[in-house]
């Protein structure tokens, strides 16, 4: 037995279908859209230096970014979108800019105790 990748495998059923279409073309960019609302993606903007202000949101609030990243790979994989990728291009270099040289990345730390991870 051989394992399928994502893209050998059509859904066209009546029920999965038109639900994953939403999810491409409507959910993921309501998602980012939330994570602007709440200031998730602020929170690394303000780690990267690219923005002043104070992090806002639950300690955790990182991996809501990291799980839409996730889920944006996932349909873009199945659905390439110009819009998706641009987005998705943008979280990942601002992820890069918010890491710190040996790799430390959680926003909460860098932006309440600069130093001291």
């Amino acid at each position: 037995m051989q394992e399928l990748t994502a893209r050998q495998v059509k859904i066209t059923d009546s029920f999965w279908s038109p639900r994953l279409s939403v999810n491409a073309e409507k959910a993921i960019f309501h998602q980012w859209a939330q994570l602007e609302a709440t200031h998730c993606i602020d929170n690394f903007r303000i780690a990267a230096g690219e923005k002043d202000g104070f992090r806002e949101g639950w300690v955790f609030a990182d991996s809501d970014a990291y799980k839409w990243l996730d889920a944006a790979s996932r349909i873009y994989a199945l659905h390439t979108d110009p819009q998706l990728a641009s987005l998705m291009d943008s979280v990942i270099a601002l992820l890069g800019h918010a890491q710190l040289p040996d790799g430390y990345l959680f926003t909460y730390n860098q932006i309440h105790f600069p130093g001291q991870h």
